[in-house]
């Protein structure tokens, strides 16, 4: 039987091993998650498998020695990530054989190839786990780049450009291309470094008590990572049905509420933190009164206040009770929220209408 009838015929458990080491690395790197764009996975075609058999100057003894059937894609944000997400996986599988190109210089519209190539393998322990058992002793390869990268290997696939004997003028185009998209990949991690160090700034300032800092995304991601219960905001908000506010799959700052906040902040004329922190104590000092309050002025913010006055003192609600535990009467909360559903889809109208209106700009 041939290498390409055997493949055919047991490609369903490379299928299966292929999915199941995607899995794995998954688990491996769930603490890097935040790095990652996304994990992808591929089982090699019977057709690619028999046309690289005859591109091979050497034969294959057997499929073992075929390292690429299981394949996986790391996709990073950051070239920096992808040397340590390889390193992680260097270490917590067993390493057969690294292609690492990322430290290549003078080769000419590569850029696409510096892409980090693992060669890996499960460990005995991790065999014997029933989720792993159909990986077995097969291999994996694993590929770590960046978006940049990714994005080069992928278009210029599909210009079939590693087929060598270009045109000049078309190799001068690919070299000028690789190289702003090195400059792009360094450029980012030069920008996160800065976003990094102006978040570092804004939380000294606010430990110091300084809180005369402009409103910006970052100055508000660092005011409420340190000045409120995020999870707790999280809670509230779903448990009150708000169309606003929703936690992203990951929980992290990517949630949808802070562009709307810092967009319904600005209309109501906040402008700086300690702007923000006033408004949030004038509507906390109301104390033990808080239900009668809002009771009182819950019907009348419909009919006198344009709606985003009413979603923009809702949110500032929301975050007083997230960071205030003492405040358990969401009965309360419902009384200004609600009638919800006359509320809720009023200000879902209005931000449907708003989103229609950006689209046509």
């Amino acid at each position: 039987m041939s290498l390409i009838e055997e493949y055919r015929n047991t490609r369903h458990e490379y299928e299966a091993a292929t999915t199941s080491f995607r899995k794995l690395i998954e688990g491996i790197l769930s603490d890097r998650k935040d790095e990652i764009h996304h994990i992808e996975d591929r089982c090699k075609d019977v057709e690619k498998l028999e046309e690289k058999i005859e591109r091979k100057e050497f034969k294959y003894e057997n499929l073992d020695n075929v390292s690429d059937l299981c394949g996986v894609r790391v996709i990073t944000y950051y070239q920096d990530s992808a040397r340590a997400i390889a390193e992680i996986l260097k270490a917590e599988l067993e390493l057969i054989e690294v292609v690492d190109h990322s430290s290549h210089d003078d080769e000419p519209g590569q850029f696409g190839y510096e892409s980090i190539h693992l060669v890996l393998t499960l460990d005995w322990m991790r065999r014997q786990q029933p989720e792993n058992r159909p990986c077995g002793d097969k291999r994996v390869e694993v590929q770590i780049r960046t978006v940049c990268q990714h994005a080069w290997a992928a278009i210029s696939h599909k210009l079939t450009y590693k087929t060598g004997n270009r045109a000049p003028a078309v190799e001068r185009q690919l070299n000028r291309l690789s190289a702003l998209l090195e400059i792009a990949d360094d450029q980012f991690i030069k920008i996160r470094d800065s976003v990094n160090k102006a978040r570092e700034d804004y939380d000294a300032e606010f430990q110091s008590g300084n809180f005369a800092q402009e409103l910006n995304w970052d100055s508000l991601i660092m005011f409420l990572e340190n000045h409120f219960d995020l999870p707790r905001f999280y809670d509230v908000v779903e448990s009150l049905g708000m169309p606003l506010v929703s936690r992203d799959n990951d929980g992290g700052e990517n949630a949808d509420f802070a562009p709307i906040l810092l967009e319904l902040l600005g209309w109501m004329g906040i402008s700086s933190i300690d702007a923000l922190r006033t408004a949030v104590n004038a509507v906390f000092q109301q104390g033990s009164n808080l239900g009668e309050w809002l009771e009182q002025i819950g019907a009348e913010l419909i009919d006198r206040y344009p709606m985003y006055k009413v979603c923009t003192l809702q949110v500032l609600l929301i975050l007083i009770v997230a960071n205030s535990p003492q405040i358990t009467d969401l009965d309360a909360i419902g009384a200004f929220i609600g009638p919800r559903d006359i509320v809720s889809s009023r200000i879902q109208e209005y931000w449907d209408s708003h989103s229609a209106q950006s689209e046509d700009l």
